[in-house]
């Protein structure tokens, strides 16, 4: 299993430049944000919390050195990032007139829809590829 630098996670996120308002840095959370994730998470101590995509307080999700954490209306689901073998994306997500899209995360043991703001997706990608660093394929997925 491969060691996972967050600062060169973080430095990916920021060179994008992207403006997103409710994906962000896990260091430019506020700390209500952070304690409220922290208490539901109950993470272990290897975990290093990187980036959060936090639209409510019921949903959310945050992405680990370890970990892809989602949180839906009190469901709480880890997927290890190294389990992580397929990402389908819609064909039209550049099209789409909402703020928000989804990208559809598939593991070894469960597959997961993550909403993500819709300029962000390109981003949230390439930061699972290379920390996963798997041989996976992203494949558009029609509606």
């Amino acid at each position: 299993m491969k060691n996972i630098n967050s600062s060169i996670v973080e430095a990916k996120f920021k060179r994008s430049k992207l403006n997103l308002n409710k994906t962000k840095l896990w260091n430019m959370l506020t700390i209500e944000k952070k304690k409220y994730i922290i208490d539901k998470t109950k993470l272990i101590d290897s975990d290093q919390n990187i980036i959060c995509y936090y639209p409510n307080d019921k949903y959310w999700w945050l992405i680990t050195n370890n970990h892809l954490v989602t949180f839906n209306n009190e469901k709480i689901l880890f997927i290890k990032l190294f389990d992580i073998s397929k990402i389908e994306i819609m064909s039209n997500i550049k099209y789409t007139d909402s703020n928000e899209a989804f990208i559809y995360i598939f593991s070894n043991h469960t597959q997961v829809e993550l909403r993500i703001e819709k300029n962000s997706w390109t981003i949230i990608i390439e930061i699972l590829k290379f920390i996963t660093s798997s041989n996976f394929n992203i494949i558009s997925k029609d509606n």
